[in-house]
């Protein structure tokens, strides 16, 4: 397996493995969009040449009530439209 690739900061500038790199970002709010087509999202924002992917977890969508005791019962992050690390491995498979 390779080396995990290595992020430093020098004079105000990221370098990434050596080089000058600049972070470039777009934003893709998961849980507004149908699982299916997360991919084609992210492709998108690799399309543009963004290198970068800006998200939040709202917690209240993950998480159910239990109505008979007025709190949480579980945090659900695998329902297929609640599946957040699905998201992010497609993310950072994204290169």
């Amino acid at each position: 397996s390779s080396a995990p690739a290595r992020l430093l900061i020098e004079r105000d500038q990221f370098v990434l493995d050596g080089q000058n790199f600049t972070v470039r970002a777009g934003c893709v709010h998961y849980f507004r969009v149908h699982p299916d087509l997360w991919e084609d999202r992210l492709a998108r924002i690799a399309a543009l040449g963004l290198n970068a992917v800006q998200t939040y977890v709202p917690w209240n969508y993950h998480q159910a009530w239990n109505a008979s005791s007025l709190g949480p019962a579980r945090v659900d992050l695998d329902s297929p439209s609640r599946d957040l690390p699905r998201f992010l491995r497609l993310a950072h498979g994204l290169r």
